[in-house]
C-alpha cells in the first residue's frame, strides 16, 4: 500500500472538515510532502515509486481551475542526474527550494519549467544533512529540518536574507527559538521535528513531530512582529 495526500478545508479558524484524497488512491506509489502554488493551480511533491525502495523524485500535477481535480503526476526536471536523491519541494513565486543529496537548493521558475537548481549559500552545515524547506510568504525567512546542533533528533532551523536580497543567499542559520510549548518541550524537542508551512501573517507556524510517538502536525503561534 501507498501513501496518500489528503486535503481537508475550513470556512474560519476552528475544526477543518473531513479529508479527502488530493493525490494517489488510484496507484500503489508514496506521495508525500506536498506544496501547493499560491493560485491553487499546481502542487508538488515526492514520488517514490512502487517497488523502488528509496527511490524519490519531485513530481508535480496541474490543473486549469481549482473546481478540477488535479491531474496525473509528471516529475519535475530540477537539473540533478537520475541517481541524485530531490525531494522536499516547496514552492513560491520566485520559484521551488527543495533537498538534493543533503543540502537545500533552490530552482528559479514555476509550473513545469525551472532552471537547474543552486545550493543556497548560507546555510549550510560541516556535516549532517538538511531537510524539508519551506519559506514565509515574503521569502525573506527560511525554514528547513536539520538533524543536528539542536535539542537532539532532528529539529526546524531557520534563517533570513535581506529584504529584497537574492534568494539564494541566507545568512547565520539558528534553531527557531520558542517559548515551552509543555514544560518538557519548546517548538523543538529531543523528537522529530520538521517544517510545513508558515501563515501569511508569519504568526503560525505548522509542523510534523513524533514527540507523543506518532507522527502529529502540530502549530506554534506568536504574536505579531512589531
Amino acid at each position: 500500500e501507498g501513501a496518500d495526500i489528503y486535503r481537508a478545508s475550513r470556512s474560519q479558524a476552528g475544526a477543518f472538515d473531513e479529508p479527502t484524497i488530493a493525490i494517489g488512491a488510484t496507484t500503489a506509489n508514496s506521495y508525500w510532502v506536498p506544496s501547493v502554488s499560491r493560485d491553487g493551480l499546481a502542487i508538488y511533491y515526492n514520488r517514490a515509486a512502487a517497488g523502488a525502495p528509496g527511490a524519490i523524485d519531485v513530481y508535480g500535477s496541474f490543473r486549469s481551475t481549482t473546481a478540477e481535480a488535479f491531474g496525473d503526476g509528471k516529475p519535475i526536471d530540477l537539473g540533478a542526474t537520475s541517481d541524485v536523491l530531490e525531494a522536499d519541494p516547496f514552492i513560491t513565486d520566485e520559484g521551488m527550494f527543495f533537498q538534493r543529496g543533503s543540502r537545500i537548493y533552490f530552482a528559479a521558475g514555476d509550473g513545469e519549467l525551472f532552471s537547474a537548481g543552486e545550493l543556497v549559500a548560507g546555510i549550510a552545515p560541516d556535516t549532517g544533512f538538511d531537510l524539508q524547506p519551506i519559506a514565509s510568504a515574503d521569502r525573506e525567512t527560511l525554514y528547513w529540518a536539520r538533524d543536528e546542533g539542536g535539542q537532539g533528533g532532528r529539529d526546524i532551523w531557520m534563517a533570513e536574507r535581506d529584504p529584497l536580497g537574492a534568494v539564494g543567499q541566507y545568512r547565520s542559520p539558528e534553531p527557531v527559538p520558542s517559548l515551552p510549548i509543555s514544560e518538557a518541550d519548546g517548538l523543538n524537542s529531543t523528537a522529530f521535528e520538521a517544517p510545513s508551512w508558515e501563515s501569511a501573517d508569519q504568526c503560525s507556524l505548522y509542523f510534523t513531530t513524533n514527540r507523543r510517538g506518532p507522527v502529529e502536525i502540530w502549530v506554534a503561534r506568536r504574536k505579531p512582529r512589531p
